[in-house]
């Protein structure tokens, strides 16, 4: 009876330190990723920072038809890039690997008056988004408008939309957008596809329509033309911080 004992109470034991190690990846995944988080966080305030002594929000910039100043090479080949009204700063920004572990960031500026002579001390948006890698992969997606606040991807077959979707636009992910020639951001808070009937399984189901919502509908609306907009996303995107900054 007591080597029964002895057996039983291991098999429990092992039991309990196997679960145990199986939450271990788990464990280290999720500090990997708050690790990724925080350091993304650091790098957008001393980002902003960094605009400023160098004295980059300045309103010389925005004289002439300038809404927008786009800093560093982290948005490439992105159509309001090519805009008249936007002025792109290249600058490519690689940090202290050992500081932030792998990091990189892009921003724009704009002024928050519109329609007006821009002067020093007026204020602006400085966005600042961080990424996990240097060579920013990015997509301008169509979408049109299905319901007050939500969206529907429009371009390529099914699974090409629901690749996207997981991509570049999953839930809180951001995309800028052009509104009045000024580039802003959009926050994705939600996103989702919906499957045909055919088949028990998910697995056995494709692809029927990809959507996705935003967290703020007015300003979606406000950037949508005739129901349709086009965003312009971006994959590997660890951050974004809004700062309002003063004109120099």
């Amino acid at each position: 009876m007591t080597l029964l004992e002895v057996l039983v109470a291991c098999g429990i034991l092992v039991i309990g330190l196997a679960s145990v190690a199986a939450l271990l990846p788990a464990a280290a995944s999720v500090l990997a990723d708050a690790s990724r988080i925080e350091r993304a966080a650091n790098l957008a305030t001393n980002a902003v920072a960094d605009l400023r002594f160098q004295g980059i929000p300045s309103a010389t910039t925005f004289q002439g038809p300038v809404k927008t100043l786009v800093i560093g090479s982290m948005f490439p080949d992105m159509p309001f890039g090519r805009n008249p009204f936007v002025k792109q700063v290249v600058s490519p920004t690689p940090l202290d690997e050992q500081a932030y572990g792998r990091a990189w960031y892009g921003a724009t500026i704009t002024p928050l008056s519109q329609g007006v002579e821009i002067k020093k001390g007026m204020p602006a948006k400085a966005t600042v988004v961080v990424f996990s890698q240097q060579n920013v992969e990015s997509r301008s997606i169509p979408l049109t408008q299905q319901w007050p606040g939500v969206y529907r991807l429009t371009s390529g077959a099914g699974q090409e939309r629901e690749a996207a979707r997981k991509r570049f636009l999953p839930s809180c992910a951001w995309a800028a957008v052009v509104v009045d020639d000024a580039v802003l951001w959009l926050h994705v808070g939600n996103s989702w596809a919906t499957y045909t009937k055919a088949g028990q399984t998910r697995a056995e189901k494709s692809v029927d329509q990809c959507f996705v919502s935003f967290s703020d509908p007015a300003a979606a609306a406000a950037a949508s033309n005739n129901n349709t907009l086009t965003v312009h996303a971006f994959a590997g995107v660890l951050k974004l911080e809004e700062h309002i900054v003063t004109l120099e």
